[in-house]
């Protein structure tokens, strides 16, 4: 991916920022600055600012996907740390998260501490594309000039060093702002999905939703299956379930699979979703339960279903047909989802998931 090109800008500098990239830095760098120079419409600020921010953006995918950043990489021990000092929550949104770490930067020693090790080189760094591998000196003073047109200036030093945006750069930051914020996404994407090469949906993991999809359809299809079939027991707590007497549950968390694909989805008793979280089921005592359940409601649906059912369709993903599923027999298909589950759960519990 690459960004609108200028004529009077330094656009392909702009285009290498993340070539030669080891940690997450660089992405959360540009995504902080985007938003503060467009959305808080600050042309100067303090780097410490921008790093606050950088540990906003970087919270959700570490404390609620968990997912790996590299040894080298500073995040996976500074927001922990952070967390602890603030208690700040992942269901905290960005700009609140942004706010209170910002707060606390100026007012505890501690954080301060902790954020501050994100401006010690990626303000330099940054910079290299348009000014060379130099030295922090010299590229601090050839950007006080903006020398090649570079992004922006840096003066003063430590907690007191201040960003101030080339006010050539400006209008095109704001005219390309989503493209912008893409093309840092999409970077940040490939870098993270090298480091979780097993794990589903990185590009789903960086931003935390406004709101999840709802389960219009899949609630639809447990409905229809009670209706034909009569109550379904729930695998966790042995509750019987009648129509409209459940809650889905992703027996894969969401914050794993980030998808509300049918064959992931159980009825449960509405009480359970509190007390399992985001854990992961022990799936020697659970997945036949859930085996079970889903052979039973495909033999019940599929007969009364429509040519073309779209959430048939997501039975794909098991690696066979939904009608072929529904014919294997018990044994055959609790196999099935023992090779698609134990995988997941293993990768799942490795990236730090608790286990339920």
């Amino acid at each position: 991916m690459t960004i609108p090109q200028s004529e009077t800008l330094s656009t392909r500098a702009m285009n290498r920022v993340f070539d030669d990239t080891t940690a997450t830095y660089k992405f959360y760098w540009l995504l902080s600055l985007l938003d503060m120079h467009v959305k808080e419409q600050k042309s100067k600020m303090l780097a410490l600012e921008v790093a606050a921010r950088m540990v906003a953006y970087a919270w959700y995918p570490i404390e609620y996907f968990h997912l790996l950043f590299g040894k080298g990489d500073s995040m996976e021990t500074i927001i922990p740390e952070v967390k602890r000092l603030t208690n700040i929550t992942v269901d905290d949104k960005l700009e609140d998260k942004k706010n209170i770490i910002s707060d606390y930067v100026f007012s505890n020693r501690q954080v301060k501490n902790e954020v501050k090790k994100l401006i010690k080189y990626v303000p330099f760094k940054f910079l290299t594309s348009w000014l060379g591998s130099l030295s922090d000196y010299d590229i601090t003073n050839l950007s006080q000039s903006f020398t090649n047109d570079c992004l922006y200036s840096l003066t003063g030093t430590a907690e007191k060093l201040t960003v101030t945006i080339n006010p050539k750069w400006s209008q095109y930051l704001k005219t390309n702002y989503d493209i912008l914020r893409d093309f840092a996404l999409w970077n940040l994407t490939l870098f993270l999905q090298a480091k979780n090469p097993n794990v589903p949906n990185v590009a789903g993991k960086l931003i935390r939703p406004e709101k999840r999809d709802a389960l219009t359809a899949q609630t639809k299809f447990w409905n229809k299956v009670i209706e034909i079939g009569g109550p379904i027991t729930c695998i966790y707590t042995d509750t019987s379930l009648g129509i409209k007497q459940f809650e889905l549950d992703h027996f894969m968390p969401w914050s794993f699979v980030s998808h509300n694909q049918n064959w992931n989805l159980i009825p449960a008793n509405g009480s359970i979703n509190s007390s399992k979280s985001n854990r992961i089921p022990e799936l020697k005592h659970y997945l036949p339960k859930m085996a079970k359940e889903q052979h039973k409601a495909l033999r019940l649906y599929i007969p009364v279903s429509k040519e073309k059912d779209a959430i048939l369709n997501e039975y794909y993903a098991l690696g066979a047909s939904p009608k072929d599923l529904m014919q294997m027999n018990d044994e055959a298909f609790l196999q099935k989802f023992y090779d698609t589950f134990s995988p997941l759960s293993q990768m799942a519990l490795n990236m730090g998931f608790q286990q339920f």
